[in-house]
């Protein structure tokens, strides 16, 4: 379901996107396309952070240059932890074993990010 939301807003953005916008005026479009080696990595660390909401990145998405493989690819990847989470989070309020296990993977996921993060802003 998150991919075939991600897949639609992506193309909804794409299709409007020589009509209404232009990536010369949205900073975060700019990043996204002067990263384009990296527009995997770029793609996969934003849905994994818990920064960005997760339309406004597949709007982004849509918007800037990326083409779709890479970016559903990116997407099927960075969603993940987010899912696993909110399942254990769901089923722990029928066994608590599990809320612990979401936790542990909140924490694990916030360092991984954290530490991915202190990595590509040491690289800039």
């Amino acid at each position: 379901g998150a991919l075939l939301s991600a897949s639609a807003s992506f193309f909804f953005a794409r299709y409007f996107r020589n009509a209404y916008f232009s990536t010369k005026e949205i900073p975060l479009i700019g990043k996204i396309n002067h990263a384009s080696r990296s527009t995997f990595l770029v793609v996969l660390m934003l849905h994994l952070g818990p920064v960005f909401p997760f339309d406004l990145i597949n709007y982004a998405a849509g918007i800037s240059k990326i083409n779709y493989r890479t970016y559903i690819l990116a997407t099927a990847l960075g969603i993940i932890p987010g899912v696993l989470i909110s399942v254990f989070l769901g089923s722990s309020f029928f066994e608590p074993r599990f809320f612990f296990i979401a936790i542990a993977l909140t924490i694990i996921l916030y360092c991984v990010f954290r530490k991915k993060e202190a990595l590509i802003n040491k690289d800039e």
